[in-house]
């Protein structure tokens, strides 16, 4: 369903070297969650509407293989004199893949391949399958050379795990130097990154496919743990027709500062997604991994988020789910696969459409409504998705995540572009 009027309104997507910055919502509930919080709202609703199964894998087969290094690396060389990279054979997809290395002192690694005549990605979005063992937050940067240097698309990836995971990463635009012309592609550059200094890297890539993109970006408005305020961020998407995503910590439910199950239920009737989100009751540590978590306790704390949901009339909602935190582990995101449809975490940046797994759809910070009209910009352009998340709003950026002026602003320059304002489960379903 088109939640808006659309209008073209054509721009100069000059968005260079964006980047916003991770953070999230793990120690906000500490004190409340250590007093218990108040008993779940008990309304419930007989309505609920129960959904098929969730989808159980990624559609990693979709696409053209443009890259599956069946002849090695022979035809790859470094990027610079940090890091080193090499064949392997452990690997998801095909034969061989690529392992990008770097030490503790190096901040990335790169390597680089040339083409002797242009390859033509007009209309194209990349994605790329990856496992990474080091570090647990790292960088993963693919950058097209079109046709120089001085031209280049960047799609920049923050993924925070799981690691020793193969995941399919759709990779959205980031940044632009200059003006890339797509259609005269000469060099095709991968990076691996750490985002914190003093940690080994090590990533494998084995395949990179292309895709084509929808001729429409998309634009996913989300907002995690059911502050109050967020009845007034329904308010005002109502105005503009946009439908949203709500994280829900269910037994936060109707405590003084958080939205009670009436509100909720408002969201779900003006078109939201009501979703998991789950915070473990009695423990400051929002993060699912089993460094904090048996498989046994996460399974439960997911059970619980999503009965909680389903037996209160948001069934539909109930097969999607926020990452607490954002952190993910492989027993993590297994039985995320199982319980859920799809699952969104941060990303630090645009998103490529198709979606080819919908448990690595990415986020971006919301705080900067300027850096945000930049990542709307792009998605127009290339045709892809940017997802900004926020916990609150508010009249002051000091107290809040964004000012109602800065919501509003944005939401006129998302209304103005040729973007489809989209929920999670109308981007996967």
């Amino acid at each position: 369903m088109t939640r808006q009027n659309r209008r073209r309104f054509l721009k100069g997507a000059g968005a260079t070297g964006l980047a916003l910055g991770l953070s999230g919502c793990v120690g906000e509930l500490e004190s409340y969650m250590s007093s218990g919080g108040p008993d779940p709202d008990g309304n419930g609703n007989d309505s609920s509407s129960q959904t098929d199964e969730p989808t159980q894998t990624a559609d990693g087969e979709s696409g053209e293989v443009v890259e599956d290094f069946a002849n090695g690396v022979d035809d790859w060389y470094e990027l610079d004199s940090y890091g080193s990279f090499e064949a392997t054979n452990d690997v998801q997809n095909g034969e061989q893949g690529i392992r990008l290395t770097a030490g503790e002192d190096e901040p990335y690694v790169g390597a680089v391949k040339a083409f002797s005549e242009p390859v033509d990605l007009r209309g194209k979005t990349l994605s790329l399958s990856l496992r990474a063992s080091s570090p647990q937050i790292h960088r993963v940067e693919v950058e097209l050379i079109a046709p120089d240097q001085g031209n280049t698309l960047e799609l920049n990836r923050t993924n925070t795990g799981p690691t020793d995971y193969w995941m399919t990463l759709d990779m959205g635009a980031t940044g632009e130097r200059d003006n890339p012309d797509l259609g005269e592609v000469y060099e095709l550059r991968l990076i691996g990154r750490e985002r914190s200094q003093g940690q080994p890297i090590d990533m494998t890539i084995d395949e990179i496919r292309v895709h084509d993109a929808p001729d429409t970006g998309k634009v996913m408005l989300t907002w995690d743990d059911s502050h109050q305020s967020h009845a007034r961020a329904l308010e005002i998407m109502d105005e503009y027709g946009f439908a949203g995503v709500e994280g829900v910590i269910t037994h936060a439910v109707g405590s003084v500062s958080r939205l009670d199950t009436d509100q909720l239920r408002q969201m779900n009737s003006s078109g939201w997604d009501v979703v998991s989100h789950p915070h473990p009751r009695g423990n400051g540590s929002a993060v699912l991994t089993e460094e904090n978590w048996s498989e046994s306790e996460q399974r439960q704390i997911i059970e619980d988020s999503k009965n909680w949901l389903e037996t209160r009339g948001f069934g539909d909602g109930a097969n999607y789910y926020i990452a607490p935190g954002k952190l993910r582990d492989a027993t993590n995101m297994e039985l995320l696969r199982e319980y859920h449809a799809a699952s969104i975490s941060y990303g630090g940046g645009n998103v490529g459409l198709p979606v080819n797994d919908p448990h690595t759809v990415g986020r971006v910070d919301g705080y900067d409504p300027e850096t945000l009209k930049g990542y709307v910009d792009l998605a127009e352009k290339y045709g892809q998705l940017v997802a900004p998340m926020w916990h609150t709003i508010g009249d002051n950026s000091e107290e809040f995540d964004i000012t109602e002026d800065g919501f509003r602003d944005l939401l006129d320059y998302v209304e103005s572009a040729d973007v489809e304002v989209v929920t999670l489960s109308e981007l996967t379903g």
